[in-house]
């Protein structure tokens, strides 16, 4: 069983399966981008993580509100500090949680070298 198809993501304050968003980017994206589009999933999930919940028995969208904004700016840049703030924004602002600067750009650049891995 594919757990992709049991997801939702959050886009504009609605609810969406994540398979029917991968459908609908994959009419408009060609597959390297839907291949970074995930592995950025895993490294929100696995890697940044900011709450520690990836290794509990959690719902496995917790981070997908933030997925597209970080898809988006690697899209845009080459430039790890910008995602870095991003990432920090959301961790402070949105989960008020305590800075982690450190952690955030190394995941910036994590998610920056995905990129390069996928030629894009």
């Amino acid at each position: 069983m594919d757990l992709h198809l049991h997801l939702h993501v959050r886009c504009h304050g609605r609810m969406y399966p994540y398979s029917q968003v991968l459908q609908a980017m994959g009419q408009k994206l060609p597959q390297a981008h839907i291949d970074f589009y995930r592995a950025i999933d895993d490294l929100l999930w696995s890697e940044w993580d900011p709450i520690g919940i990836s290794t509990m028995d959690w719902p496995r969208d917790e981070y997908h509100a933030y997925l597209p904004r970080v898809f988006s700016l690697a899209m845009g840049t080459n430039e790890p500090q910008v995602i870095a703030d991003y990432l920090e924004w959301a961790a402070v602002e949105r989960m008020a949680l305590d800075p982690n600067r450190g952690h955030s750009l190394e995941i910036a650049r994590r998610v920056l070298a995905k990129k390069q891995e996928y030629g894009l």
